[in-house]
């Protein structure tokens, strides 16, 4: 079986969930801080993604183990959390849940707020390969191992690194999540969600600054966002999002976001500007 290279930082499952009624969506990348490219349209196979994202080393030999058994499992069970959730609102009933269903969507959460290019991608695997090649320069005993490897020998490892260490379990954000309880957010008929390569919104930001006093904001279509939150008590179930509410979350994700997508132009050239919701 060829070794898959382009691993999509955005599950294609959940980019799917925004698809206009031509089956694609309209995406644009940040040029620098201040600036988008032009938006066009593009299939989810085609939109956040990057070449050997999760590409680690096995044998001395480049493995694509971690997407194929790691990430392909976790998506799938996004694309099942969201049918069933979708299921449950086209009956007309709230989604309400808890135990054991609460607990395998904050692991999902937990693990997306990782795998975010916007995060992870922060780190360079040149960078990290760098680094440790000057680790092993400042131990005598090992400096013959550099003979070995080449530069892009060392960046291969730093990818590595970057790779494993995403996709492993953290606790220390699970456990922060462990109070929370899940609200859904509703969009008005003529407000949407976009959707940004953060996936997961941080009321404050930054992932480090994560406390039990933040609110996690989700966004699964146009129309809905998943919302945890600390703070549930006298917070319905269901909340309809006034235009200001779409407009806040949607201007977040683009402050924090290095790639956007909607299914509608309109929409993402206004966000993109910093304008509307």
């Amino acid at each position: 079986m060829a070794r898959s290279k382009r691993h999509h930082y955005v599950p294609q499952v959940l980019s799917r969930r925004f698809l206009d009624v031509h089956g694609k969506l309209w995406y644009s990348e940040r040029i620098d801080q201040a600036a988008f490219s032009k938006p066009a349209k593009r299939t989810p196979q085609g939109m956040f993604w990057e070449r050997n994202y999760n590409t680690t080393v096995i044998d001395g030999l480049p493995s694509d183990q971690i997407e194929r058994d790691f990430w392909a499992p976790v998506d799938s069970e996004l694309g099942e959390f969201l049918t069933e959730i979708e299921e449950i609102f086209e009956a007309g009933r709230t989604p309400s849940l808890g135990g054991a269903s609460l607990a395998g969507f904050k692991e999902l959460v937990a693990a997306f707020l990782k795998r975010s290019i916007d995060i992870g991608g922060r780190y360079s695997p040149t960078d990290i390969g760098n680094e440790l090649r000057d680790r092993i320069l400042g131990d005598a005993r090992a400096v013959s191992v550099l003979d070995a490897y080449s530069p892009q020998e060392f960046e291969r490892f730093g990818r590595h690194i970057r790779a494993v260490a995403i996709a492993h379990r953290s606790e220390r954000i699970l456990n922060t999540l462990r109070s929370y309880e899940l609200r859904w957010a509703l969009a008005g008929a003529k407000d949407s969600f976009v959707l940004g390569s953060r996936m997961v919104l941080i009321s404050g930001g930054a992932l480090n600054a994560m406390s039990g006093g933040s609110d996690i904001i989700f966004p699964l279509s146009p129309k809905k966002a998943a919302v945890l939150t600390p703070r549930f008590v006298g917070v319905p179930l269901r909340m309809e999002y006034s235009r200001g509410m779409v407009k806040n979350v949607n201007s977040e994700m683009r402050k924090q976001s290095k790639a956007l997508a909607s299914h509608s132009r309109e929409l993402l050239r206004s966000v993109i500007r910093g304008r509307s919701s």
